[in-house]
């Protein structure tokens, strides 16, 4: 594009669509730069839902494919994220506090698979309303977990901690309904772990199932309980297939990554010096 044109074209871009947002997080760089306020008066102005579709439209007639999406806090701007979302050619994470998403944002983000949360939290409780304000969440899910039979623990591990609670597991059960990453997933693997993971639209771990074995349909215990007792009722394919995901994992190592990073920044150099 350089050598045809003079455009110098950026891999990807960052682009803050909100100049509010319903949190006070300390060190926030939006409110520390004047992008973010409460009030109207305060707010800097924006651009619109068709000017923001209208950016990202001459983008991926350019080659950019990829752009995060901050503010401010993005899902306050529902309106100017409908409008995004019609622009397929491009992939659009979004940098989000997390406490907007519910039913009308699930449905939303499930019909536009091309665009996807990334939220943001510190660690556990004391580590997260120390940054960004007390919130209900945690107590909530730690009494809705005692009505289990086996309270969920909500903690942080080490790694030495990590590997030794997967060596004393049997399986590897990843029910979350909504992924962008999968890293809890791929640690478990890498240890030996066959997984059994929630065959969801917007997930992005069920992917790592080497067949349909590991997976379940999501929202649905039968089937989960289903899926967990054919493996432990073949135990001998079981012990084979940890054998499998062990060496599945190797793949996704940091060295094999550096790698194939390398293969990828070294095939899109290539490809743009050929033009």
């Amino acid at each position: 594009m350089r050598e045809r044109n003079g455009v110098d074209v950026p891999p990807f871009l960052i682009c803050s669509i909100s100049t509010t947002c319903n949190l006070h997080c300390k060190g926030c760089y939006a409110r520390a730069n004047g992008i973010a306020a409460d009030s109207k008066e305060e707010q800097k102005p924006t651009l619109s839902p068709d000017q923001w579709k209208a950016i990202f439209e001459e983008a991926a007639s350019l080659g950019i494919n990829f752009a995060l999406l901050a503010g401010g806090e993005p899902m306050m701007r529902k309106d100017i994220l409908e409008r995004v979302a019609e622009v397929e050619d491009m992939i659009f994470p979004i940098f989000t506090n997390g406490t907007l998403i519910g039913p009308s944002y699930i449905a939303f983000l499930k019909k536009n698979l091309h665009m996807f949360p990334v939220i943001s939290i510190e660690g556990m409780e004391h580590s997260t309303d120390e940054r960004r304000g007390k919130g209900p969440k945690y107590r909530e899910y730690v009494k809705l977990g005692k009505k289990l039979p086996n309270p969920p623990q909500f903690v942080f591990l080490s790694k030495p901690e990590l590997i030794h609670l997967l060596a004393q597991a049997d399986l590897y059960v990843h029910a979350s309904d909504m992924e962008s990453e999968a890293i809890s997933c791929i640690e478990a693997f890498a240890t030996g772990l066959v997984p059994v993971i929630a065959n969801s639209e917007v997930s992005a771990t069920p992917q790592f199932a080497l067949d349909g074995r590991s997976l379940f349909v999501p929202g649905w215990p039968k089937d989960l309980a289903r899926a967990i007792d054919w493996w432990l009722d073949h135990l001998e394919e079981k012990t084979r297939m940890e054998h499998e995901y062990a060496e599945h994992a190797k793949q996704y190592n940091i060295d094999e990554s550096v790698r194939q990073c390398e293969a990828m920044f070294r095939e899109a150099i290539d490809e743009k010096n050929n033009k």
